[in-house]
């Protein structure tokens, strides 16, 4: 992790950890959040064979158990001694699964300690959580537990502002074309190119509610045009968003060409498009 007097003093910026894990953060991540609170077997010599009992402890999860399940759930091969040694066979099992798996089996870890959180009235899955953000947080990764703990990707504060209040009052057409988007961003790996997609229909929805007569977006925008409501650049820059999204391969249309949309790219047409819909909504 970055030292906070380097990116205090301007003498260095830590990228954004998103579509990856890397071995350090995993290390950080199974030392603070998952270890602690991780059962072990202890072995023992009963007439000359070496044998394996659970430790009695208040430590809610069984390690061994959860190689298993995560060891099937991925289709791995057990890890040798694993019993013997859970703790450090969990970690290696957790280096070697792809990024997105690794997420996976956070979010399994969390399911886990949620279940016997309600069967124990314990606060275990809590810990986990603040435990796991924390080291997100602190090494600026953009995926945080939510409350039922799920992972989702960090949006701005202000985004989430406008977020709340588009939904707080759109139709329920543009509504599910937002959440749709959502959906899209936050999946892992990001879709962009259909994030763009339902952004811009999100517009197209609300232009449409606009003008009833429109079948597309350019047709409302120059309708609205027409009723001088709106100053004509700012319509221009909303039919040019959408151009973008009908220009661009795979995003709107079909297309033998590879995708190049990026999730940034994407996250930025989201972001307009909210204030796009916003504004409509405030000049009514």
């Amino acid at each position: 992790m970055t030292d906070s007097f380097a990116i205090r003093h301007g003498l260095a910026d830590p990228d954004p950890i998103s579509d990856e894990a890397p071995d350090w953060l995993r290390e950080a991540l199974f030392a603070r959040a998952i270890e602690p609170l991780g059962l072990d077997f202890t072995p023992s010599i009963e007439m000359g064979r070496l044998s394996y009992t659970l430790a009695i402890t208040s430590k809610p999860l069984n390690l061994a158990g959860l190689i298993e399940n995560l060891s099937l759930r991925n289709r791995r091969d057990l890890p040798p001694n694993y019993k013997l040694v859970p703790s450090l066979a969990l970690l290696s099992l957790l280096k070697k699964l792809d990024w997105a798996a690794f997420y996976g089996a956070l979010e399994y870890i969390g399911q886990v300690l949620l279940a016997i959180d309600r069967e124990r009235s314990s606060t275990h899955a809590k810990d986990f959580q603040m435990n796991v953000n924390g080291c997100f947080k602190a090494a600026n990764v953009t995926w945080k537990f939510s409350g039922n703990m799920e992972l989702e990707r960090v949006r701005p504060v202000d985004l989430i502002k406008l977020e709340s209040q588009v939904l707080k009052t759109a139709l329920s057409p543009v509504a599910i074309n937002i959440k749709k988007a959502r959906g899209f961003l936050d999946k892992r790996p990001t879709d962009a190119a259909n994030a763009i997609k339902e952004s811009i229909a999100a517009i197209e929805s609300y232009g449409r509610y606009l003008v009833p007569s429109a079948s597309t977006l350019g047709e409302a925008t120059r309708e609205l045009r027409k009723q001088g409501r709106f100053p004509p650049l700012l319509l221009a820059s909303i039919d040019k968003l959408y151009g973008f999204a009908n220009s661009e391969a795979g995003v709107r249309h079909g297309s033998t060409a590879d995708e190049t949309v990026r999730r940034i790219d994407a996250e930025f047409v989201y972001a307009t498009a909210l204030a796009v819909i916003r504004y409509l909504q405030d000049v009514q």
